[in-house]
């Protein structure tokens, strides 16, 4: 069940628990009915009323139910199919999600696939790797606010904007701390942050405003900013060669307008609400990756699968993606071609 309504446990109603069922050997092992996001205890006894009138036909009484029915006919290797790594189950609303979501995990491999047993990837074609970079609270002691920076004889880089990084009279350089919510679709500018003044010193994010879009030196304000020496400790290891990372936002929400927000973003550190992708692979590819990360159809597929509000890496590695052929065909495609013209 989605939600603890009537109180029948005594816990906070937002928690949510799960009603497990078992039968004897003679009940057929072929489709494993299940149904998700009730509400209520009397939503379920029509399904199971169904379940245990039909038992003996599951499988032909359960596919002839209109497509949204809330009970889902899932088959023992769709755990394989939609969650290889980890063999978790999705979290669907009625049984097109199910049509739906398997006709693409059919056709699509997914974006990172792991042995179970050993977590060795079996297969990653864009090289990448989900890093966490800092943690708000495990960090907290290397953040830097901006009257920390002043009292340190520091200043931006870049006087016509305070989001840039700053550097101190002894060359000591400092990044802007990103989070989460300073960026939207391809916008690393969509917020600055800056603290509510309450007593919960919470972080709030300030809408971009168009004069500032279409200042190009300006850039988003955060709450703190670290040291050079501290990022690039965090970093090295990576190998990475390029100016910029593929970032997506780790708080989410199922009743969001959207679930999965991606951008690139400046070489900068990283808070734990954003989750950076290290690739070697070339830029055009990433880009690729990042159209495919910020479309309906992905966004979709997440929101299938993510029953949390943070959306960690395990949950988007076996997430499905655009077939390599395709992308070579729309790039190749979209390249300047070479015309000769005779000019005689």
């Amino acid at each position: 069940m989605q939600y603890n309504l009537p109180y029948i446990l005594n816990i906070h109603r937002r928690f949510r628990f799960s009603l497990l069922s078992l039968g004897g050997k003679n009940i057929s092992q072929e489709i494993i009915p299940l149904t998700f996001f009730t509400l209520d205890p009397n939503d379920i006894q029509e399904p199971l009323s169904f379940i245990f009138n039909n038992r003996e036909k599951m499988k032909e009484k359960i596919n002839n139910l209109p497509d949204d029915h809330i009970l889902i006919p899932l088959e023992k290797n769709d755990f394989q199919l939609f969650n290889p790594n980890t063999l978790t189950c999705p979290s669907l609303r009625i049984k097109k999600d199910l049509k739906i979501l398997k006709d693409i995990y059919e056709r699509t491999p997914v974006l990172i696939q792991k042995n179970r047993e050993t977590g060795e990837i079996i297969s990653n074609p864009f090289n990448i790797k989900f890093k966490r970079i800092f943690d708000m609270s495990g960090d907290s002691k290397l953040f830097l606010t901006k009257d920390q920076l002043i009292n340190l004889g520091a200043r931006s880089l870049d006087e016509r904007s305070e989001g840039y990084i700053w550097v101190d009279s002894k060359n000591q350089k400092y990044y802007p701390l990103y989070e989460g919510k300073m960026i939207w679709f391809y916008d690393h500018r969509y917020n600055s942050v800056e603290l509510s003044g309450s007593s919960s010193q919470q972080h709030v994010g300030i809408p971009t405003i168009n004069e500032e879009y279409e200042n190009k030196f300006f850039m988003p304000k955060p709450v703190y900013w670290v040291r050079e020496t501290e990022l690039i400790s965090r970093i090295k290891h990576e190998e990475y060669n390029k100016e910029w990372l593929l970032a997506y936002r780790g708080v989410t929400g199922s009743v969001n307008e959207r679930t999965f927000i991606s951008s690139i973003i400046p070489l900068t550190a990283v808070a734990h609400t954003m989750l950076t992708i290290f690739s070697r692979s070339p830029s055009e590819d990433l880009c690729f990756l990042l159209a495919n990360f910020n479309s309906i159809v992905f966004d979709y597929i997440v929101r299938q699968k993510s029953t949390t509000n943070f959306l960690s890496y395990f949950i988007v590695e076996p997430i499905d993606r655009y077939l390599d052929t395709k992308y070579n065909e729309k790039y190749n495609a979209g390249k300047p071609k070479k015309t000769a013209f005779n000019l005689s």
